[in-house]
């Protein structure tokens, strides 16, 4: 029987502004900007100031030609 290794850290499906900004090379501002627009495709605000984003739904806006790809 083979052994499965479960990896150190699950996969986030959602992460914070600053997270997502990390993983694609994003300014943070640009992103908070697009939140506030209410044009940040699988964003949602929590709270007066947060902002979460679905990290699957980004990804797939930017593969679908977002205007964060440029």
């Amino acid at each position: 029987m083979e052994q499965v290794i479960a990896p150190d850290e699950p996969e986030k499906v959602a992460v914070n502004l600053d997270e997502i900004a990390a993983r694609y090379n994003l300014s943070t501002a640009y992103l908070r900007r697009l939140a506030r627009k209410d044009e940040l495709p699988g964003c949602r605000r929590v709270g007066g100031w947060r902002y979460i984003v679905h990290v699957a739904e980004f990804d797939a806006w930017l593969r679908s030609g977002g205007k964060a790809a440029l």
